[in-house]
């Protein structure tokens, strides 16, 4: 009899964003302020609105209606385009605070605000743009041109992007948003992959979620374990996590928007955007390692994983729940994997730490600080490399690896975080 595999391809449109930080000069930045500036004030009116209606009859306008009224606002810098935007925007916040209010009123949630003078009001744009080499072009009020020049642009070259947004265009939308005094534009653009429905059981990443390692993995066609270790990581996090307890009780003892308490609270955003940076680059390496080995991954699923989140050590609960963000992670690898034609696979991934995965024994005593699983069949192995070993087994069924030629290893070059840089490619 002769076995034929058949592959099973399927045409998927993926969007993704690429960011980049704009450089500009001085004209530059008082246009793209002054056009953020008329976004706010028109958000601000139409909310006015919005309240002065709902305290008059208990009524809520809809968006059409406020939309017909967009013609007769008059705006030195927004187009008709960046206009609807900012009002569906308005209206999807009040969305989101009547669907919070139906869904649990012991939240106590908020409706929206009217935005300050010095709130910078994220700009988006899906037609008055458009992107030609290294060249973004805005349109704004009066046919009026800004250029900016692009300093970096590989995820986007040679991609097709026209004022309307069609099919043929790939590049879809711009937004504009400030922070830390930078200005930044992400470009959403979308791309067409083939995806590998066939599965082949001899080409898989088996990995198991850790709390003192990120993740364990299991190599089926090496026979090997590898363990991501982030000793270098949380030392790195635990230093700044000490250095913001420290910032936090002295801002409190501070009075409020005083010159001492505006000045700490900058050091604290300054070191919180470096926490953030240094957590996201960490996770963008991992998963791009992951994603270039071209394998089907099994991955615990991160329900079962927030169940048993709580320890007794406190600094594992802020590590799990604040700096490693494992949900980021998760999608970071999905889409990275899609990008190559591989599939990421989540498994069940109950009493896998504590389950010999030789003889099926469970060891129920097991405590977070035993790092190798002993058990009485003679199995000695890392306890997180078992987990990965058992979520293989939970895929497969039934499987006992050859556990003479079985080889463990720990990488720690994975967390160097001064070699990583803006220019770091993660794609």
């Amino acid at each position: 009899m002769i076995l034929i595999l058949i592959y099973i391809i399927k045409e998927l449109i993926m969007l993704l964003t690429f960011k980049i930080q704009l450089r500009l000069n001085d004209e530059q930045q008082s246009i793209i302020d002054a056009i953020s500036n008329d976004g706010r004030l028109l958000y601000n009116y139409f909310l006015g609105k919005l309240k002065e209606q709902y305290e008059k009859d208990k009524t809520f306008i809809s968006y059409y209606i406020q939309q017909k009224e967009l013609k007769d606002y008059k705006s030195d810098y927004l187009t008709f385009d960046i206009k609807k935007d900012i009002l569906r925007t308005l209206h999807n916040n009040y969305s989101s605070f009547f669907k919070l209010v139906k869904q649990n009123k012991d939240l106590n949630p908020k409706p929206p605000k009217f935005r300050g003078k010095d709130y910078f009001f994220t700009l988006s744009f899906t037609q008055d743009f458009i992107i030609k080499e290294n060249i973004l072009r805005l349109s704004y009020s009066n046919y009026r041109k800004l250029d900016v020049k692009l300093d970096f642009i590989k995820p986007i070259k040679n991609l097709i992007c026209l004022r309307n947004k069609t099919k043929e265009s790939e590049i879809k939308q711009l937004k504009i948003y400030k922070k830390n005094n930078h200005h930044f534009a992400s470009i959403t653009y979308e791309k067409q992959e083939n995806i590998l429905k066939n599965i082949d059981k001899t080409k898989l990443l088996s990995i198991d979620l850790g709390k003192k390692n990120l993740l364990s993995i299991y190599d089926v066609e090496n026979n090997k374990g590898i363990v991501y270790s982030s000793k270098y990581l949380s030392k790195n996090q635990k230093f700044l996590d000490k250095r913001l307890d420290e910032l936090k009780s002295l801002k409190n003892s501070k009075k409020k928007y005083s010159r001492k308490f505006k000045q700490i609270n900058k050091k604290l955003k300054k070191i919180y955007n470096k926490k953030k940076t240094q957590t996201n680059l960490t996770l963008q390496k991992v998963s791009k390692d992951l994603s270039n080995q071209n394998k089907t991954i099994l991955i615990g699923e991160l329900t079962n994983l927030k169940k048993n989140i709580k320890s007794n050590y406190k600094y594992l609960n802020r590590q799990m729940q604040n700096n490693w963000n494992l949900q980021t992670f998760i999608h970071l690898l999905e889409y990275k994997n899609k990008l190559k034609g591989n599939q990421v696979i989540k498994i069940n991934e109950a009493w896998t730490s504590k389950t010999c995965c030789k003889c099926g024994n469970i060891n129920h005593d097991l405590d977070l600080n035993d790092r190798q699983y002993i058990c009485d069949c003679g199995n000695d192995i890392n306890r997180d490399i078992n987990g990965a070993i058992n979520i293989y087994k939970h895929f497969m069924g039934d499987y006992n690896p050859p556990f003479e030629t079985l080889v463990v290893s720990e990488r720690f070059d994975w967390c160097h975080i001064n070699q990583m840089n803006r220019n770091y490619k993660f794609y």
